[in-house]
């Protein structure tokens, strides 16, 4: 008998390649929890209908051997359409299992109301008609308002397991319940697999930057909604610069959120790197601009060839950290301190807190320092082996318990 296992809220061709990490891997770690345990099972990603490329399904299939379907939807579309609804409602009954990932930080208002409203509107459904529900490793809160933290609290108490994969998640959700089966984990992406890039030229210091196009625009409203203490676009400007005046350098500018919708656009990091690149270093050829990914796995191994990376996308540094790359977080929200704290990294750039001068000073100061940031990885992976296995034991826990 085939255990049929859906993954909400994951897309493996999502133009957030965040997103598409966390679907990649958290399907990879439960593959090899069934396959420990020689049980058959059928994958169902359930998710938006971003595409990044129509072979990316397939491309996804091969590098992490498995087979499965992709189910999309909308919130929106759920509510105006009953038969969708209906549609949803017995997919989300037929499963065995649902690992629901939260898109990895979207569990919470920090995006506001209406993002976070999309999520529990799934979650809330999950809990109350899946025959088991488990958060995935994810962000657990801020939630800034009752409202939001009342909601939070009767998801986090009808689910099955839940998992944090910070710390400071851990915290939040100890703060407003106390639930049985509450563990805290790690990013699941940190495992991801990848192939060490061999190609770029080793003779230069080569320096992975990643833009972020939602800072690079001041946020949805473009109003700095995240509250830096600082300009980003003034930030990334010296850092490049600096980097500049440093001999043998490259600079390779690095996109991990790509808009496969117009409406997107505001989010995305390749138009914040080409406006970058023709505005202010166009006739410089040691600041490379990079195409576009449209699959993670290449991405996280085109960033392992780098000397050194830095990035405020927290899933691009992830990708650095995990492939042993010196990494400076820009870190714009409690999520990175959380995530890179809570595993033993303590080198996050503070983007709430510190000026200009200073931001761009302790890019600097740990790029000099990069060979002991080198060190401090290779330290970190037992805490984070430690908290990845957890989850791992755990849902073959749950496999061996569970009557199909």
């Amino acid at each position: 008998m085939k255990i049929k296992v859906g993954f909400l809220w994951h897309n493996v061709s999502s133009g957030n390649l965040g997103v598409g990490a966390l679907s990649i891997s958290n399907m990879y770690l439960v593959k090899k929890c069934l396959d420990e345990l020689n049980l058959d099972y059928e994958f169902i990603t359930i998710g938006d209908n971003e595409v990044t490329d129509k072979d990316n399904i397939k491309l996804v299939e091969d590098q992490i051997d498995v087979k499965f379907s992709h189910y999309s939807f909308s919130v929106k579309e759920l509510i105006k359409k009953p038969k969708k609804m209906i549609s949803y409602h017995k997919l989300i009954r037929s499963l065995d299992l649902v690992f629901d990932v939260g898109a990895g930080d979207s569990f919470s208002d920090i995006y506001g109301f209406k993002r976070f409203f999309v999520q529990i509107f799934t979650k809330i459904h999950a809990v109350s008609f899946a025959k088991k529900t488990i958060l995935s490793p994810q962000t657990i809160g801020p939630f800034y308002t009752k409202k939001a933290e009342f909601i939070a609290k009767y998801i986090l108490k009808k689910a099955d397991y839940v998992f944090a994969r910070d710390q400071l998640s851990y915290n939040e959700g100890c703060r407003i319940v106390n639930i049985d089966n509450f563990i805290l984990s790690t990013d699941v992406a940190l495992i991801m697999p990848f192939e060490k890039n061999k190609s770029i030229n080793s003779e230069y210091i080569n320096i992975g930057i990643n833009i972020s196009g939602l800072l690079w625009s001041g946020g949805y409203h473009g109003l700095n909604d995240f509250g830096l203490n600082h300009s980003y676009k003034e930030h990334v400007k010296c850092v490049i610069d600096k980097f500049l005046d440093i001999d043998n350098t490259r600079i390779y500018l690095v996109s991990h959120v790509i808009a496969t919708i117009k409406a997107a656009e505001i989010e995305d990091d390749y138009l914040a790197a080409n406006e970058i690149k023709n505005k202010y270093y166009s006739s410089d050829d040691r600041v490379i601009l990079i195409d576009k990914f449209t699959n993670p796995i290449i991405a996280k191994s085109f960033i392992s060839g780098m000397d050194f990376f830095t990035g405020a996308r927290m899933h691009a540094t992830i990708g650095a950290f995990s492939s042993n790359v010196p990494v400076v977080p820009y870190a714009y929200s409690r999520k990175f301190a959380g995530l890179y704290n809570t595993i033993g990294y303590d080198v996050v750039l503070d983007a709430k807190q510190l000026n200009l001068n200073d931001s761009v000073d302790y890019v600097f100061q740990n790029f000099e320092k990069r060979d002991e940031l080198a060190k401090k990885i290779l330290e970190s992976k037992v805490k984070l082996n430690e908290l990845s296995s957890k989850y791992t034991n755990s849902i073959k826990a749950i496999l061996n318990s569970y009557e199909y």
